[in-house]
């Protein structure tokens, strides 16, 4: 079996619980990743069109809280897809909204995937043992090698 590809994450969440429990969760997993956290949408926003989401930093993958400071994810996510240099970077909404009404905003907006934060710590390794498989093995992402 080939190596697993190192995936690039950045994930904007405004609980630094969430946060530190999903550092755990992926050196739990020990598989390669590269994990960078940011505290809001425009925090995500700013990152990724300065020279930390370019020249080879450009994440695979964004994890995006909904409910957030200075600019929520349902505004970060609209505005993201907007941006021509940025619409192609997939984006997993990890919330705890269980609500119909922002799992189809997120869908309408253009999310790759919604899902509501597992509520034990095995679960959470699970979901990044999963979530690297899928976006790390099997997905073939744009604009990478």
């Amino acid at each position: 079996m080939p190596n697993p590809m190192r995936l690039r994450i950045v994930m904007a969440d405004d609980d630094e619980d969430d946060v530190f429990l999903t550092e755990r969760a992926l050196a739990a997993t020990e598989l390669p990743c590269d994990f960078r956290a940011v505290p809001d949408g425009a925090a995500l926003l700013q990152h990724l069109r300065s020279d930390g989401g370019r020249n080879g930093e450009r994440p695979h993958l964004i994890l995006l809280d909904l409910n957030m400071p200075k600019m929520t994810g349902h505004e970060a996510l609209r505005e993201l897809k907007a941006d021509e240099d940025l619409r192609t970077i997939p984006v997993v909404v990890l919330t705890t909204s269980h609500m119909p009404a922002d799992v189809q905003a997120s869908y309408d907006a253009g999310a790759a995937s919604y899902v509501c934060k597992p509520v034990s710590y095995e679960k959470l390794v699970d979901f990044y043992r999963t979530l690297h498989h899928w976006w790390g093995d099997l997905a073939e992402l744009p604009g990478h090698d």
